[in-house]
């Protein structure tokens, strides 16, 4: 808080009392910080083609106020059907909204599937960022670290 006193004197010469104002400047909002965000669970292993919920970790507001979270796209790099028998589409579920689900599940012969998620956060003033994160499915009988393709084909399409 800043302040100052003051007195004005009239035409005549006469001063007044003196006065003190007071300030206090807030500082502008911050958007939240989006550079550290990450899936919760960054692997899946493959499971019957089910979708599985996807959350996003480590996105904060620098004032400390709460983060709301808008999934905005979702991109794979493996085409999203006809890649194995009994697939199902679309492989994303939720896109525009604060809850997504996407399909695990990969192609025959597949060097593992990865998702690039992209979301918006926004904190209770309306300040926001943006980012991506991935989200890799392991083929069964596999260990192998899903390979990205290049994330091509959206997976909320049929």
């Amino acid at each position: 808080m800043d302040s100052f006193t003051y007195q004005v004197v009239d035409s005549s010469g006469t001063p007044s009392n003196f006065a003190t104002v007071s300030l206090m400047v807030n500082a502008g909002n911050q958007a939240p910080v989006c550079t550290n965000a990450a899936p919760a669970v960054e692997l899946l292993w493959e499971a019957g083609g089910s979708l599985q919920p996807v959350t996003l970790v480590n996105i904060s507001d620098p004032e400390g106020g709460s983060v709301s979270i808008t999934f905005t796209g979702v991109m794979q790099d493996e085409p999203v059907s006809g890649t194995s028998v009994g697939d199902q589409a679309p492989d994303a579920s939720g896109v525009g909204t604060g809850s997504l689900s996407v399909r695990a599940e990969v192609g025959v012969e597949s060097n593992g599937r990865v998702y690039s998620i992209s979301f918006q956060a926004v904190d209770a003033l309306g300040a926001s960022c943006t980012g991506t994160v991935q989200v890799g499915v392991v083929p069964l009988y596999s260990e192998d670290t899903p390979f990205n393709d290049g994330t091509i084909y959206d997976s909320s399409q049929p």
